[in-house]
């Protein structure tokens, strides 16, 4: 049970041409500190595997290289490569939840995901849950742990990069602010805090009088949260049993499972060890060597506050979930949500009765994964959040034929595109197309005449935690002699240079306008992405890249001749045609003209 490691540890690299070349066996291409790696880890274990392990250096930005890149095009890990396993085919896989599904499918052993659809759509909604929690994790995480780990390693930003191939000039940028300690002001970092509490809040109700997540024994959804819910510490938010009681008593039962101790090195748990007890360490050498003096954001400074907010918020009336009685489903409508699209059509396609309910767009601003079960759907009494899951839930559970293939491997490269089209929202497209076409809307919202409404977003329980992202947005579409600057004067050092705002537009399109190429290159004689019929991953790639126009890029037949053909397809489709014409139209107002 457990690793066998091969000759591609950091030491043997050195002289290894190429460390993620193909290998016989099942290779995890992982690092240790990475959260998304240890659920893959401790799924190997649970099955009694045995693995080999490549470390991808995560500080050096290892994942971005091009022999990487071949392995997983999001350029992440976990990655993972079987090759001659007998009985099982040779394959590619990344993203987290996608590995453990298949292994879980085609290997024997202990069944981590249940086969009954209700019990799969509770443990999918952890997952969601868990991914959602880092539209506040992450970003914490470099602010108020990663610049101050920078500046205890080197003695200046520059140094940083020194010998590294890896580095694009945009990344230099986003490490030059963490080093310096500028990629979130103290009031950003702040509610992002409150996010994460937030969030932890939610595992914190579901806990109660349960040892488990999903029914009374051991699933994936407890391998999914625990890694990223233990790290909370890291980022200098602790968890107290003052405040979380469930909490911590389930995360110290969990860690008494071999999985959970044998999955983290020695090295990912003395870092642990470090940021999580002995900070003022790493904070102190940091500030020596750089010869700055950066102060670190505890927890402790708001979660008295977000408990309290969260016991007030509680007396409030709920939402109306109610379906119509002439329907089946009711699902959440964002405008111009891809999410939404995605649902409303694969609703279509299964020849399903469904009513919407109209939501805020404020909701989705700063929140790229859906913070807190931002897209949800209600089936009778059931109430499933997570846009996955609920693609995932309506698959399994209405009449007609799966938008999934019934091969284990096909239906995990299906999983592959939507997590590649998840990837590319969150790492590139989400951003751009919030400051093209949400900050049109929030200045159609709040004018002059009615400011003050903005504003007061700050108060507001349910926009507190985010108002940072929305000041942040609205403020990239103001100019610097606008008459608002009157009442938003304590805001005018967000209204970036207009050089600014097109070298990150201009960023942001070459990104993109790589992903195409990528796409061009997989759909070369090919009807659709993943075997013959539609399925999942059209959809998903398809609705993305319907937003892509918003931020100046049209996919011409001339330049991407077999993505423009797939598209069309798709939009003939019978069960697509509707719901696309409709969500094009509501876009043309926003488009950026070539």
């Amino acid at each position: 049970m457990g690793a066998s490691y091969s000759k591609t540890s950091n030491d043997d690299t050195r002289t290894t041409p190429n460390k993620f070349q193909p290998r016989d066996g099942i290779t995890l291409y992982d690092s240790g500190p990475s959260p998304c790696g240890r659920r893959v880890r401790m799924t190997l274990i649970e099955k009694g595997m045995k693995w080999n392990k490549v470390e991808v250096d995560l500080f050096t930005v290892e994942q971005k290289n091009e022999d990487f890149l071949k392995i997983n095009p999001n350029g992440k890990v976990p990655a993972l490569t079987i090759r001659n396993v007998e009985g099982i085919p040779d394959c590619s896989l990344f993203e987290a939840n996608v590995i453990t599904e298949f292994l879980d499918t085609v290997f024997p052993g202990i069944k981590l995901y249940p086969e009954d659809p209700w019990e799969k759509a509770q443990v999918q909604q952890w997952q969601e849950w868990e991914i959602s929690l880092t539209d506040d994790f992450v970003p914490l995480m470099y602010a108020n742990t990663f610049g101050f780990v920078m500046r205890a390693k080197e003695s200046t930003s520059d140094s940083m990069f020194k010998d590294k191939q890896n580095f694009t000039q945009q990344m230099k940028e986003k490490y030059r602010r963490l080093y310096d300690g500028t990629s979130q002001t103290r009031e950003g970092i702040e509610q992002l805090a409150i996010g994460c509490y937030k969030s932890l809040l939610i595992l914190e109700k579901a806990l109660q009088d349960k040892t488990y997540l999903v029914g009374d024994r051991f699933t994936i959804a407890d391998i999914s949260v625990y890694p990223r819910v233990e790290m909370f510490s890291m980022l200098g938010l602790p968890i107290t049993n003052k405040h979380f009681p469930n909490v911590t008593r389930y995360l110290a039962n969990l860690y008494t499972r071999p999985c959970f101790s044998q999955s983290e090195d020695r090295k990912a748990k003395m870092s642990r060890y470090f940021l999580s007890y002995v900070p003022s360490l790493i904070v102190g050498i940091g500030n020596w060597k750089s010869g700055k003096s950066h102060v670190r954001f505890y927890g402790t400074e708001v979660i008295d506050r977000v408990i309290a907010d969260d016991i007030m918020q509680s007396g409030r009336t709920s939402v109306n979930y109610s379906v119509p009685s002439t329907e089946e489903f009711l699902v959440c409508d964002f405008p111009m949500s891809a999410e939404c699209l995605q649902m409303k059509m694969v609703l279509t396609i299964k020849g399903v009765k469904f009513a919407t309910k109209s939501c805020d767009f404020l909701d989705t601003i700063g929140k790229p994964n859906g913070s807190g079960g931002l897209y949800w759907m209600q089936h009778g009494d059931r109430h499933v959040t997570g846009h996955k899951t609920i693609l995932d839930y309506i698959n399994n559970t209405t009449p007609g034929k799966s938008l999934y293939p019934s091969d284990p491997k096909l239906k995990a490269d299906c999983q592959c595109w939507q997590a590649w089209e998840q990837t590319m929202n969150w790492m590139e497209l989400g951003t751009v197309v919030e400051k093209c076409m949400i900050s049109q809307k929030l200045h159609e919202r709040f004018t002059a005449e009615n400011i003050d409404d903005l504003l007061s977003l700050k108060i507001d329980p349910k926009y507190s935690a985010k108002f940072n992202a929305i000041i942040t947005l609205y403020m990239s579409r103001v100019n610097r002699d606008s008459p608002l600057l009157e009442v938003l004067a304590d805001y005018k050092h967000l209204i970036p240079s207009p050089e600014d705002r097109q070298q990150s537009l201009e960023g942001h399109q070459e990104l993109l306008k790589t992903r195409l190429v990528y796409l061009e290159t997989a759909l070369q004689g090919k009807k659709y992405l993943v075997g013959d019929d539609l399925t999942l991953a059209d959809l998903a790639v398809f609705s993305r890249l319907l937003l892509f126009p918003v931020v100046g890029l049209h996919i011409s037949a001339d330049l991407y001749p077999n993505v423009a053909t797939w598209m069309n397809t798709i939009r003939q489709h019978d069960g697509c045609m509707e719901q696309t014409t409709v969500f094009e139209k509501s876009l043309q107002t926003y488009q950026i003209s070539q």
